[in-house]
């Protein structure tokens, strides 16, 4: 089973480490929306599990975010499945039968934590021409970073006067401050196609990623720079 709590970030990364398994070994995915199932906490508390319809009893159960812990360990207590945690869990780690986690959140290698390089990322290199197209992809504030609108848009410009694309595609994350784009908008830039990230569609940076010429990214989202 993969459970998947609705963020993007965390379900590419669950999605890749399934590919992955598939390529390795024949088996059968079942995604499971956190949204749809009952209560993990009853489940833990009375060992007991009722399974969806036409969904079979998992071996192996996957999630990534810290909404789907609780409903790893339920299905860990009820149905004997094994539990895999990918980034650093807020429970312990002993909960897990195996946590995959990158080496930048601290945690060492163990006997249930394997350390990856980075964020987990289907990788799909497209060996065929690309555009002469250009992608900025734009991330927000973080505990990590001072975030500036004004700076970010000074680069922007500078790359705008560096190099001639056909097209220039910009794409917002759920982080990206409200400003910004009231900034932008007053640059009065024709030679940039903004995509809100709220209204673009499931596949739209895969797509695009493949495609273009050149990308960058603001350093303060780590999956997106690991994309």
């Amino acid at each position: 089973w993969r459970f998947t709590d609705g963020k993007a970030g965390h379900d590419k990364q669950s999605l890749a480490l399934v590919d992955n398994i598939k390529n390795q070994t024949k088996c059968r995915l079942f995604d499971i929306n956190i949204q749809s199932q009952q209560n993990p906490i009853l489940n833990i508390i009375f060992k007991n599990y009722n399974l969806p319809e036409g969904i079979a009893k998992p071996d192996i159960a996957i999630g990534a975010g810290h909404k789907t812990h609780l409903y790893l360990l339920a299905v860990k207590r009820c149905l004997n499945a094994k539990i895999v945690v990918i980034m650093k869990p807020s429970l312990p780690l002993s909960f897990f039968d195996l946590c995959v986690i990158p080496k930048h959140d601290g945690i060492k290698k163990s006997s249930n934590v394997i350390n990856t390089q980075s964020s987990l990322v289907s990788f799909n290199s497209n060996p065929k021409k690309k555009e002469n197209t250009g992608l900025i992809l734009i991330g927000g504030p973080s505990k990590h970073y001072f975030w500036d609108s004004k700076i970010v848009l000074e680069e922007i410009c500078k790359i705008l006067k560096k190099f001639k694309f056909s097209r220039l595609l910009l794409s917002t994350s759920r982080r990206t401050p409200i400003d910004f784009l009231d900034l932008l908008n007053e640059l009065n830039v024709s030679d940039i196609k903004v995509y809100e990230y709220s209204k673009i569609k499931s596949g739209w940076l895969d797509k695009h990623i493949n495609k273009v010429k050149n990308i960058w990214v603001t350093n303060d989202s780590y999956s997106m720079v690991t994309e």
